[in-house]
């Protein structure tokens, strides 16, 4: 099955029909037709963002026609540890995680979070000294 196959049973799957989802978007059934027909590696930039963020799937991906679905954070952290527990979680959670093309296995999402431990106890030391400057 293509790319573009399984993006449109994606799309009838979240939007019911495919004039809903250019609808939706704000293109015109014809162009995405078209984009169907010739292939999502030859629509514009533009048009590729409004699709992926409609389908919330990944652009990179879809690039190299595949479907990743892309999570979405309700509340967005503003502490740095928020974020660093939130890149924990989801590396704890994520499967198939490759760094450079290479899979990275339990001992590598380990380090990894060991990693984001020490950069939180950095910028904790960093923020405390800068307050007593102050």
């Amino acid at each position: 099955m293509t790319v573009e196959e399984r993006l449109k049973e994606l799309i009838i799957e979240k939007f019911g029909t495919m004039k809903d989802f250019t609808d939706h978007i704000g293109i015109p059934n014809s162009t995405f037709a078209n984009i169907l027909r010739r292939g999502v590696q030859n629509a514009n930039v533009v048009t590729i963002i409004k699709i992926c963020q409609a389908l919330s799937i990944s652009t990179d991906d879809l690039a190299e026609g595949k479907i990743v679905p892309i999570s979405r954070m309700i509340i967005a952290p503003t502490k740095v540890e928020d974020i660093i527990e939130n890149a924990k979680r989801e590396l704890m959670n994520g499967d198939n995680l490759t760094l450079d093309g290479h899979p990275l296995d339990e001992s590598d999402v380990y380090d990894i979070v060991l990693l984001l431990d020490m950069m939180v106890e950095v910028e904790k030391k960093r923020l405390k000294k800068k307050d007593e400057i102050k």
